[in-house]
C-alpha cells in the first residue's frame, strides 16, 4: 500500500477483519478485466504514465509497452537510477518523452 491509501484501507481493514482486493497499479486485476471485457491484445497495447512504480511497473508486470511521460511523479533522475539499477519497484520505461504534448505530436494525422 502506498501512503494514506494504506490508511484509509487499514481503517477498514483492522475493524472488518477482512484483507482487501487491490485492483490499483500495478496488481493484475485491471489487466485481466480489460482483457476479458474488451479484448485487449497486450502485446498491442502502450501503457501511458507518470510514474515508475505503478504505470511503468503495471506495463513491465503484464508485458505491455510502456512510455513515462516526465510532467508528473517521477522524473528524468529517476530513470536514469532505473536505467542503472532495474528491478520490480524501479522499472526502465520502452519510452520516455517531457510530457504527453510530445507524445501526440508522434501520431499519424
Amino acid at each position: 500500500m502506498y501512503s494514506c491509501t494504506g490508511t484509509m484501507v487499514s481503517a477498514v481493514k483492522v475493524p472488518s477483519q477482512t484483507n482487501p482486493v487491490v485492483i490499483g497499479k500495478p496488481h493484475p486485476v485491471i489487466i485481466e478485466l480489460l482483457k476479458k471485457r474488451d479484448g485487449l491484445n497486450p502485446s498491442r497495447a502502450l501503457m501511458v504514465g507518470d510514474r515508475l512504480n505503478t504505470d511503468i511497473a503495471f506495463a513491465k508486470n503484464h508485458k505491455l509497452k510502456s512510455l513515462l511521460v516526465l510532467s508528473g511523479i517521477s522524473n528524468l533522475e529517476d530513470i536514469q537510477e532505473a536505467e542503472k539499477n532495474p528491478s520490480d519497484e524501479n522499472p526502465y520505461p520502452d519510452y520516455y518523452l517531457p510530457s504527453l504534448a510530445e507524445f501526440s505530436q508522434l501520431l499519424p494525422n
